[in-house]
């Protein structure tokens, strides 16, 4: 296979990752509840689409003599410090199954970015690609938010929604005048922590053109 294919085929697993992971509860509650005897699997599409982008990454970083730039990156040193600690608490680990499943729930966001970092540093033609994927992404959960307020409240139940996978709502001290919606998220918090770190890149973006344009000072100090 060509260094260019395999590179696509790197990225692509990546940004296939990057654009459905927004929708990952919507998708996995539904056909989870369709393929019952798959719902794992289904659950777990994104790690094993990382899975089958590691070794291509240690394929890539290999053809482009690029091991040599990573051991000089103090940000690689420590990823794999952090993954050095998970891995010694093992010893501590009461069972060997829930302790792999702790592992991976824990590893998967730092196995994320390592993968993105790699593939930017050594391509930095696809950021472009996920910033316009990040802003599609963002679009679909805040806009759906919004419409989510004018909704039926259980809207989410035709999809599998319930006791047995995700609540398609939750309540403030069971008080329905205060409803708390998903969007395509896993929960309100996610929700709002998701909007929360919209706005702080948002704010950065709008921070760096700023800066280009000499004006960052005034938009600090109006700000």
């Amino acid at each position: 296979m060509t260094p260019v294919k395999l590179q696509h085929i790197y990225a692509g697993l990546l940004l296939t990752i990057f654009a459905l992971i927004v929708v990952h509860a919507p998708l996995s509650v539904f056909f989870g509840a369709q393929f019952t005897d798959y719902a794992l699997i289904i659950k777990a599409w994104k790690e094993i689409l990382m899975l089958v982008a590691v070794p291509i990454a240690i394929v890539l970083i290999t053809r482009r003599h690029a091991w040599h730039l990573l051991m000089k990156d103090k940000l690689f040193w420590l990823i794999i410090a952090y993954v050095a600690i998970h891995l010694a608490m093992l010893v501590f680990s009461t069972g060997f199954g829930s302790a792999l499943a702790g592992l991976a729930i824990d590893l998967r966001y730092i196995l994320y970015f390592s993968l993105v970092y790699v593939l930017v540093m050594l391509y930095p033609q696809f950021k472009d690609a996920f910033l316009k994927i990040g802003i599609v992404g963002a679009v679909v959960v805040i806009v759906f938010a919004i419409i989510q307020q004018f909704l039926p409240n259980d809207v989410l139940t035709g999809l599998g929604y319930g006791p047995n996978s995700i609540s398609p709502y939750t309540t403030i001290d069971q008080n329905y005048d205060f409803v708390r919606h998903n969007s395509t998220l896993r929960g309100p918090n996610p929700l709002g922590a998701y909007a929360a770190s919209v706005g702080v890149l948002l704010s950065a973006l709008m921070a760096t053109q700023l800066r280009k344009r000499d004006k960052l000072s005034w938009w600090m100090i109006t700000g």
